[in-house]
């Protein structure tokens, strides 16, 4: 099965970074995440919580940004085949 995941961000500060995602905007999630630890947490749930698969498809692109020391911008997607 593909996912298609919209991650958008709600804000941005020197430590944290919060976006809300999901396949569509009645059904998102939110999380925050530092930059600096790459501690996230669950700010709305989703169901499966953070082994939710549109959490975890995130939470990759979020993680790639850092590693690439890439700034995080307003709208993100995650596209992936079956």
């Amino acid at each position: 099965m593909g996912y298609y995941v919209d991650i958008l961000k709600v804000s941005e500060d020197s430590e944290h970074v919060i976006y809300e995602f999901g396949p569509d905007k009645e059904t998102l999630g939110k999380l925050r995440l530092n930059k600096f630890t790459r501690e996230y947490q669950l700010l709305r749930e989703v169901p499966g919580g953070i082994t939710n698969p549109y959490c975890a498809k995130t939470l990759i692109k979020l993680f790639e940004l850092l590693d690439n020391n890439k700034e995080f911008p307003e709208y993100l997607f995650y596209c992936s085949g079956r």
